[in-house]
């Protein structure tokens, strides 16, 4: 009676979720006065190969053999198999790009994460999703595919499963100190007691951590100036109520106006009194120096006088 064999169920090998599954090969049952083997046995590998063999019981001959299969003598007949080199490649994932929280310009910027690329390996994936706040957490996931198996994964991955891979971002709780600006003092112009000369006035501006202060224009100043105090926000810091006076011109920056007084008057000194009348020289024509003074005009006034009576009593 002829009879032919049955080829055996070969299963390749796969990586179908991170692993590498090994082949299989399974024999036909035994019948039709065939008995199989295998050699080697199993379990296999990829890229081994092995021999099947089917044997005739006695009473049987061999018809036409199919493809594969070798007639070695009248009761002999084998098939080889060799399975496919099948293998997982490793990969390993990329961190996420993350830019945290600032405050840079008086107003605070959220946070990011953007997520690397997807490949024909890996696909990344972020729960939740953005957009984000400083302090969140939030999980990257890494999902292999078919075909692919974990390397070693870098610092801050962590292996879930096979196929998936996790990494965990904790944003920095960044805030923007809240500060308000020390309004400028002006001092008025004064006259110090017994001075002549009054005092300038005098511009003092704040000192505030977090803020820079500029005068402008630079002193020195005059009465009935106006100058402009500007505040500018150093990073780290947003603006808190302004007091009064300050006006918000952006994010960074604040001003205030300081208008300069008339300067103190101060009073004159008193004057002095004239010097009394000298006592001038005369000089004669024959060189002899004569002084008249107080006492001579009083002595000649005298004798005016007393001429004048004479006269009067006379006209009597």
């Amino acid at each position: 009676v002829t009879t032919v064999p049955v080829n055996p169920t070969v299963t390749q090998a796969a990586c179908p979720a991170g692993e590498l599954i090994a082949p299989t090969l399974t024999l036909p049952p035994d019948g039709n006065g065939i008995t199989y083997t295998v050699s080697p046995a199993g379990p296999y590998t990829a890229g081994q190969t092995v021999t099947v063999t089917a044997t005739l019981s006695a009473g049987f001959a061999w018809g036409t053999l199919p493809a594969g299969w070798v007639e070695v003598s009248p009761t002999v007949a084998t098939f080889s198999v060799t399975f496919d080199d099948v293998e997982c490649k490793e990969v390993v994932p990329v961190n996420p790009t993350v830019t945290q929280a600032a405050c840079p310009a008086g107003e605070l910027i959220a946070p990011t994460l953007t997520l690397p690329a997807n490949t024909e390996a890996i696909t990344y994936t972020v729960a939740p999703a953005g957009p984000y706040t400083a302090g969140q957490t939030v999980t990257v996931t890494a999902t292999l595919s078919a075909g692919f198996a974990w390397g070693t994964l870098p610092a801050g991955w962590v292996e879930v499963s096979p196929t998936v891979a996790t990494f965990s971002v904790t944003f920095d709780n960044v805030v923007c100190i809240v500060v308000s600006p020390q309004s400028p003092v002006l001092k008025p112009s004064v006259c110090p007691p017994g001075a002549t000369v009054p005092t300038p006035s005098v511009l003092t501006v704040g000192t505030t951590t977090g803020i820079t202060y500029t005068a402008g224009p630079a002193g020195p100043y005059s009465a009935g100036q106006t100058v402009t105090i500007t505040a500018t926000l150093q990073a780290g810091f947003a603006w808190g109520t302004l007091p009064t006076g300050w006006t918000q011109v952006s994010a960074t920056v604040a001003t205030f106006k300081v208008t300069f007084g008339p300067d103190a008057v101060c009073p004159k000194p008193a004057q002095p009194a004239p010097p009394a009348a000298p006592i001038l020289p005369v000089t004669g024509a024959d060189g002899t120096g004569v002084l008249i003074g107080l006492s001579t005009l009083s002595l000649l006034t005298g004798l005016v006088m007393a001429a004048w009576g004479h006269r009067r009593r006379q006209l009597r």
